[in-house]
């Protein structure tokens, strides 16, 4: 399988544990910084057939509700890959170390939602991101 890491995102986070209501995630993925270790690939993954990058830059995520789940928290929005917006929801952990945090989180991504690439038995429906994003708390 392919495993790829996206090396460019922004994220502006707006997070309090004690109000979730007033919390929101706004991420932005820069679809041309994917890296799979592997310069062909690379260059197929950000091709119109797959990514698109030229056309669509962006992947980008917009929080609506977030929940405690467990130990960790649930955040429900919208998803934007290919300029295909469907609704998901993202596992994720906050690490709290007082003035300082890590939100760290992996989420699945179906190819066929969106419409990258093709069916195939060399590549996986599912992509895996792998996010981690170190705050300091104003």
């Amino acid at each position: 399988g392919v495993t790829g890491i996206f090396k460019t995102f922004a994220a502006t986070i707006t997070f309090d544990e004690g109000n979730l209501a007033t919390s929101k995630f706004v991420i932005t993925i820069d679809v041309a910084s994917l890296n799979t270790g592997n310069a062909v690939q690379n260059r197929h993954a950000i091709a119109a057939e797959w990514f698109d990058a030229t056309t669509y830059p962006k992947i980008k995520f917009t929080s609506g509700t977030i929940q405690k789940s467990g130990s960790g928290y649930v955040v429900n929005g919208k998803m934007e890959v290919k300029g295909k917006v469907k609704e998901v929801s993202i596992p994720f952990n906050f690490t709290n170390t007082g003035s300082t945090g890590v939100f760290t989180s992996t989420l699945t991504i179906k190819r066929s939602d969106y419409g990258v690439g093709v069916a195939s038995n060399d590549v996986s429906d599912e992509i895996k991101v792998e996010i981690k994003v170190p705050v300091i708390k104003g």
